[in-house]
Formats: structure tokens, C-alpha cells, sequence
């Protein structure tokens, strides 16, 4: 284990508190799913379309506030720094992937970058119908009626963000990967 990965998880033990006795195995759980590399190739390319991974780590694993700033019992927060380059240069993106209590990933925002050309989504946005499609084929076979109708409100509205957050949740909440 990284040093970086035991020192996050470190820290999501004591922000989280003694909780459930699970938090430990379920952070790490996250951390081995989002640190593997086709799991980020696919977030950058979401993010940054035709970004180069130079690369991905978690840099804090931290506790999660409710909208009135206490902390929610058990829920936890990954924040993934992603560092890429295009033809434009070299740029930095961090992201923040929100679990509720039972290690499930239920939100992924505060997505910040260094990059004044290449804005998180905007590229993405504009290929929607292919990306849109692509994911369509990939999970057909998984797709409820409701999941088919989300999928293509995120292509008919230029939604990169919400068919990222759709892929990545059914990837790890549902298919356990």
C-alpha cells in the first residue's frame, strides 16, 4: 500500500469517527476502485477529452458535513487529484467523490482545475452524442427504462457530468467494480 493511500486512510478513520466497524474496509474499498487506471482514464476523459493521464492519486480522504455543517456519521469523501497534459500544456483537475454510510458513492463535484482552455465537462459536452451513444451500447443489457431515459436526457441537455456520474456509480454501486 501506498504511503499516500494509508495515510488517507488514515485520516478517513479518524474523521469519520468509530462509526461503523466496516468504515476502514469500505474506504479502502473506494480507494482500490478509484485508484485503478481504467476508472480514471474513463473521469479524465469525461473531464478532458483528449488529456493525457500523467497522473491520478488521492490526496485527502475526509469526513462529510451536512448542509449545516455537522458531520454526517460514516460518510466520507475521496478527493482525487488528476494531473494531465494536452497540446495546451500541463494542468491539474481535482475532484470529490461523496459515500454515504454503506460505502456507497452517491455524488461527485467541487470539480477544480488549473486549466484556463480545457474547463472540466465543456469538450465533453460537445461530443455528448458520441459519448452518449457509446455508453448506451456498453451498459444496454444493464440499463433500466428509467436508467435509458436519464442517459438520454444527458445527450438530448449536453449533460457530460451527469453520464459521468451515472457510469461511474453503476460501475461501483451496482457491478461492484
Amino acid at each position: 500500500m501506498s504511503h499516500v493511500r494509508f495515510a488517507a486512510a488514515f485520516l478517513v478513520l479518524v474523521a469519520v469517527g468509530q462509526g461503523r466497524a466496516g468504515d476502514r474496509v469500505t474506504v479502502q474499498r473506494a480507494l482500490r476502485s478509484f485508484d485503478a487506471a481504467p476508472r480514471a482514464k474513463f473521469m479524465l476523459t469525461a473531464l478532458h477529452p483528449g488529456a493525457t493521464d500523467t497522473n491520478h492519486k488521492c490526496v485527502a480522504v475526509v469526513g462529510v458535513n451536512d448542509p449545516s455543517g455537522k458531520p454526517v456519521p460514516g460518510h466520507f469523501c475521496l478527493r482525487y487529484q488528476f494531473s494531465w497534459s494536452t497540446s495546451f500544456g500541463d494542468d491539474t483537475t481535482s475532484v470529490d467523490l461523496l459515500f454515504d454510510d454503506l460505502g456507497r458513492l452517491h455524488e461527485i463535484n467541487n470539480e477544480r482545475t488549473t486549466a484556463i482552455v480545457n474547463q472540466p465537462y465543456v469538450l465533453a459536452n460537445g461530443a455528448i452524442q458520441v459519448v452518449g451513444a457509446l455508453v448506451q451500447e456498453a451498459f444496454k443489457d444493464r440499463m433500466s427504462a428509467e436508467d435509458r431515459k436519464f442517459v438520454q436526457g444527458c445527450i438530448d441537455n449536453p449533460n457530460a457530468r451527469g453520464l459521468m456520474k451515472w457510469v461511474v456509480q453503476l460501475e461501483y454501486n451496482v457491478l461492484g467494480k
